[in-house]
Order: C-alpha cells, then structure tokens, then sequence
C-alpha cells in the first residue's frame, strides 16, 4: 500500500497535511453518523473497515490533492464529507448499504466506500459514482473489489 501511495505523489498529488485523528476516533465518529441514518443496532452489527482499508487511512497524512481536480480524503475529511452526503440524501431506501464517502474527482464524480459487511458482494468495494447519491447499485459508474485496485486504476487513469 506505501508504494501505491508514493506513486500517487509522483504523478503529482500533494498533502493538505492536518492532525490526524486515531482509527478508533474515526470508527466511533463515523458510527455516529450513520445512526442518525440507520437503527444503532444494525450500524453496530455491520459497520466494518477492511484491515487494507484501515491500512490505507492510517498512511495518508491529510487530503491528496491533484490540482484541485481530483482528491483522496483523510480521515477527518472523510468524516466530513460523509455528514454531509448523507444530509443530503435525506430519506434512505431500505436496504441501502452504509457508505463513506473518500474522495471525488471533478465536479461529477465521487468515491465511495462500502463499510457494510451485511453484504460479502459489497463490502470493502469502493464505487466510482457519476452525479448521484448514495445508491452504487442504480449509477455508479465503476467499482472497485478493494481500496488497492482503486488506487492502481486511479493512478493509471491521471
């Protein structure tokens, strides 16, 4: 995962460095969001990390950016950004997984992460989304078995 990282900064990312918060803090804050959204009983019994994912978070110092266009986001960030998706999906689907969102590029797309373990075909997978919300099963434009083959594409992509 460090050599996927450096090649990342070598076809020209950068740090937004910031204080990074422990997993720990990241998984009870992120878990706080999604019970505003979920029953606390299924975010408690299917909210997940994959240990590559938690590798991935626990290597990256901050944002990378790549001229403002593309972006990979740091815990915090992802924190964020994930409130604010889900205020502004209002009403959820039964049945719809719980996402992190973990960056985006352009001003269509946005990278998504399936922290839900209550589906083994979802989860870990992270999800290309073109101008759409939440749902990867109705828009997403591309998906990723995991965080590693994600990053290759997207280094091969820029």
């Amino acid at each position: 995962m460090k050599d996927l990282i450096k090649r990342l900064i070598d076809k020209g990312f950068t740090y937004e460095s910031e204080i990074q918060i422990g997993i720990k803090s990241f998984e009870s804050q992120i878990k706080n969001i999604l019970k505003k959204h979920y029953k606390t009983e299924y975010v408690e019994n299917n909210f997940g990390l994959t240990e590559e994912f938690k590798q991935y978070l626990g290597l990256i110092d901050g944002n990378l950016l790549k001229s403002n266009w593309c972006y990979l986001s740091s815990m915090n960030n992802i924190i964020k950004s994930t409130d604010y998706y889900y205020k502004c999906n209002g009403y959820l689907e039964e049945g719809t997984r719980m996402y992190l969102h973990i960056g985006a590029y352009s001003d269509k797309h946005d990278f998504i992460y399936c922290c839900d373990k209550s589906d083994s075909t979802t989860y870990g997978k992270v999800y290309d989304m073109n101008d759409c919300i939440l749902h990867p099963n109705t828009c997403g434009d591309e998906d990723y078995d995991n965080v590693k083959r994600f990053i290759s594409d997207l280094i091969s992509f820029i």
